[in-house]
């Protein structure tokens, strides 16, 4: 495996990013927003946005989760995601929301854990009810991922294509417009 994260680090050189060194692919890893429907209309004023890690490569790839102990907030595994906005004035791209080891009860009881994507796999990383727990609606952004929760040579940051919050159109000139 360890192969296999020098291979998919070298890759990043070829892959198209940003300044910031994140890639929109990179070794056969994408990430991908997905906005199902609410039917039942609960979250008035937000929606959920996910975004999906893929294995396109034809060998299973690992990213290091943090396991949650089960108690009161429920265990799981929680991924390094992150959601970065479009600032039209610098032209560029910055954080709007970050996780930080603390908030998804990373401490004794916890544990960085390896989570295998099988080939042709996917694994649900990032989830956020927007604008409620972040941005504004129209605000163009992205979510991101970080393949480890540390930094070393084979962490690879990953980002997704851009989204516009909401149903609002997207403010000409941003990556949110559509060409």
């Amino acid at each position: 495996m360890l192969i296999l994260f020098f291979a998919a680090h070298s890759f990043l050189t070829a892959a198209r990013g940003g300044q910031d060194g994140s890639k929109s692919s990179a070794g056969g890893l994408t990430l991908e927003v997905r906005k199902p429907t609410d039917p039942t209309k609960d979250f008035r004023g937000s929606r959920w946005y996910f975004a999906d890690l893929h294995n396109n490569s034809p060998r299973p790839l690992k990213v290091v989760a943090i396991k949650r102990p089960e108690g009161y907030q429920g265990g799981g595994l929680v991924f390094f995601c992150y959601l970065e906005a479009w600032k039209s004035g610098q032209k560029q791209w910055r954080p709007l929301w970050s996780p930080t080891r603390v908030d998804y009860g990373y401490g004794p009881d916890s544990e960085l854990k390896d989570v295998d994507i099988k080939p042709g796999g996917s694994e649900e990383v990032c989830g956020l009810l927007l604008p409620d727990q972040a941005g504004t609606h129209g605000q163009c952004v992205r979510f991101g991922m970080r393949t480890r929760w540390v930094a070393d040579p084979e962490r690879v940051n990953l980002v997704s294509k851009p989204f516009i919050i909401g149903n609002v159109a997207a403010k000409p000139q941003t990556p949110c417009t559509t060409k």
